[in-house]
């Protein structure tokens, strides 16, 4: 292996192994055991566990980012919306651990609690821009309170952070467009008739 492919087999040995035994059960003997390297190599890149964890959390954010379809000041295509949480439940499946783990992985590393913490109070500031775009075009019914906005993008989110316990009792339901439909479909009673028909077909 070269210098980059043996730090991207560690990573992606790492993720792996994480997600299915377990961030407690699993050493970096055992990592560089399933890639058939010493210890010793594998600390050349990543002196231990912890800066496994940091690195493959960073790239969890990266591509959290870089899958942001939703645009603020430009017309909200439900389509682009519902690809946009499709892509990012994809993400979060694949690094499901900080999801489905994170009381271990909070106790060894705080921080990441304080950066997850935010990302969700960010993203939940999102979700209330966002309905509240909605509202301003029309597309919400105009009864609809500011306390029942709020209400909304809290069960948003609360589905958002519990779908892959869902998802673990639900193992034919594999489609994460399914998961994303599924979330979506929390907007249905708050739509304008006209609207809610455009998301009704879309989410069949």
């Amino acid at each position: 292996m070269n210098q980059t492919s043996t730090k991207e087999k560690i990573i992606a040995m790492s993720l792996d192994l994480f997600n299915r035994s377990g961030v407690e059960n699993i050493t970096t003997r055992h990592i560089a055991k399933e890639l058939g390297i010493s210890q010793g190599n594998l600390h050349y890149h990543y002196p231990n566990k912890d800066k496994l964890l940091e690195t493959l959390f960073s790239d969890m954010l990266t591509a959290l980012k870089s899958a942001e379809r939703i645009i603020e000041d430009k017309p909200l295509d439900p389509q682009q919306m519902l690809l946009s949480m499709t892509d990012n439940f994809k993400i979060m499946y694949s690094y499901r651990l900080f999801f489905q783990q994170n009381d271990v992985i909070w106790r060894r590393l705080p921080e990441i609690k304080e950066v997850m913490t935010l990302l969700f109070q960010t993203k939940q500031s999102e979700i209330l821009a966002l309905i509240e775009l909605y509202k301003k075009e029309g597309k919400f019914r105009e009864e609809i309170s500011a306390r029942q906005v709020e209400f909304l993008a809290e069960q948003f989110i609360f589905n958002i952070q519990s779908w892959l316990n869902v998802k673990d009792y639900n193992p034919d339901k594999v489609s994460f467009a399914y998961y994303a439909k599924l979330l979506f479909r929390l907007w249905l009673p708050y739509l304008h008739p006209t609207e809610m028909k455009t998301w009704e077909k879309l989410l069949d």
